[in-house]
């Protein structure tokens, strides 16, 4: 595999983490506001 295609599996993971990290936070927003009102 070249350096290249290393880079962009990385770039992959880090946005799919990165994506579903503020899904999860959106989430816990959404639930903390249904809590308190």
């Amino acid at each position: 595999m070249t350096w290249v295609g290393y880079l962009n599996i990385q770039k992959t993971m880090w946005g799919e983490l990165s994506q579903a990290w503020t899904l999860s936070q959106a989430d816990l927003q959404d639930m903390a506001l249904f809590t308190v009102t």
